[in-house]
């Protein structure tokens, strides 16, 4: 299953980082349990922030290059109105894994997200393979997604995410 999942991840990056169909449409709600424990519901920051949904798995080497970017630009970015919600698709039994992960980069434990079942991401991106990486407007709708991620492309995200703050 990780071979298929490798596989299906080089295959994700050698496509065109160009705008996905999903652009400008409505950005589905949601809940999901946080790592801290607590359900996080998406509807609860939509229209009040600028929001970036990072789908990723430990195994994906890619998602772990783009995962401290997301974090600096939270920073940057967070009294100005953003927030990056980190979404694991890994299996349940990587659960103590994400948790370190989320804690090496130092991730806030009720913004990373666990999607076991890959209900949401399949909501989000019908082939399921991470990196992707959606940001949602103020307006409630997705400005931009992503697929893959090449060093680089957090410059298109900061544009974006500034322009809709």
């Amino acid at each position: 299953m990780r071979l298929l999942l490798t596989l299906l991840t080089a295959l994700a990056l050698t496509l065109p980082a160009a705008a996905m169909a999903g652009e400008g449409e409505p950005a589905p709600d949601f809940t999901l349990k946080s790592i801290g424990g607590e359900n996080v519901a998406l509807g609860d920051h939509l229209g009040k922030e600028v929001i970036i949904l990072s789908f990723w798995a430990t195994w994906c080497g890619p998602c772990l290059k783009e995962m401290p970017k997301l974090m600096e630009l939270q920073e940057e970015l967070k009294d100005k109105g953003l927030r990056v919600f980190w979404i694991s698709v890994d299996d349940a039994k990587d659960e103590a894994k994400v948790g370190g992960i989320a804690r090496r980069f130092k991730l806030p434990d009720d913004q990373v997200l666990l999607d076991f079942e890959r209900k949401v991401v399949s909501q989000y991106h019908k082939r399921g393979v991470p990196p992707f990486t959606v940001v949602i407007g103020k307006d409630k709708t997705k400005i931009l997604e992503k697929l893959g991620y090449t060093e680089g492309d957090e410059e298109k995200i900061h544009e974006t995410v500034a322009g809709a703050l």
